[in-house]
């Protein structure tokens, strides 16, 4: 069964982010712990242990979600995690 990008980013909003900057993509992160619990929640939303290898900062135990996040959402605040917001241009 494959997953919406919703149901991803309902898996990915459910990790607990420690540490977060979000002032644009360039420069944003969103770092957790890198542990059995947080990828297994990888894992389920559909990633590879390469692809979460890459985010994981080896040796201080920590994960970055940021790019995992933008795969899937647009915008991410602390507050609300990753998330797609219609923008009104006026």
């Amino acid at each position: 069964m494959s997953l919406t990008n919703n149901e991803k980013l309902e898996l990915i909003n459910s990790i607990e982010i420690l540490s977060c900057a979000a002032t644009s993509k360039e420069r944003a992160f969103a770092y957790t712990m890198d542990n059995e619990k947080n990828r297994k929640i990888l894992y389920k939303s559909g990633m590879t242990e390469a692809e979460i290898n890459y985010q994981c900062y080896r040796g201080c135990g920590v994960l970055d979600l940021i790019n995992i996040g933008f795969k899937y959402a647009k915008c991410f605040s602390k507050d609300k995690g990753f998330y797609n917001e219609k923008v009104k241009i006026q």
